[in-house]
């Protein structure tokens, strides 16, 4: 992923940075999982550790689960953070990093985790 910003810690200039970058569409990523702005939504994408070939629907199902998760861990520790994504629904989806760019592989959808 290129040109993404990574953060580690949820305290200080960085974070705020971060939260500033999720303002102007770009985003940030924690924990695994690039949180960014698209069509009114905030997208939550946990990044696969593995290649598309080997990933189950368990295995999304998981990954899943750690950015929804990973998205109450940032609304109950930042009011700034709580302020950019006021009223915007999240969208959870599951994708891999490749050499060209990211392929969305897996998203949650009513309820259900279907492949792409």
């Amino acid at each position: 992923m290129k040109n993404v910003f990574y953060i580690d810690d949820l305290d200080g200039p960085r974070f705020e940075l971060a939260v500033g970058q999720l303002e102007t569409g770009s985003g940030f990523v924690f924990r695994f999982v690039w949180f960014r702005k698209e069509d009114g939504r905030l997208e939550c994408e946990a990044i696969s550790p593995y290649a598309t070939m080997d990933l189950t629907t368990d295995g999304a199902a998981e990954l899943i689960e750690h950015a929804q998760a990973t998205l109450r861990v940032l609304q109950t520790a930042s009011e700034s953070f709580r302020r950019a994504t006021r009223n915007m629904k999240p969208g959870f989806s599951v994708i891999i990093d490749d050499a060209m760019g990211t392929v969305r592989i897996f998203e949650l959808t009513d309820g259900a985790i279907r492949k792409l």
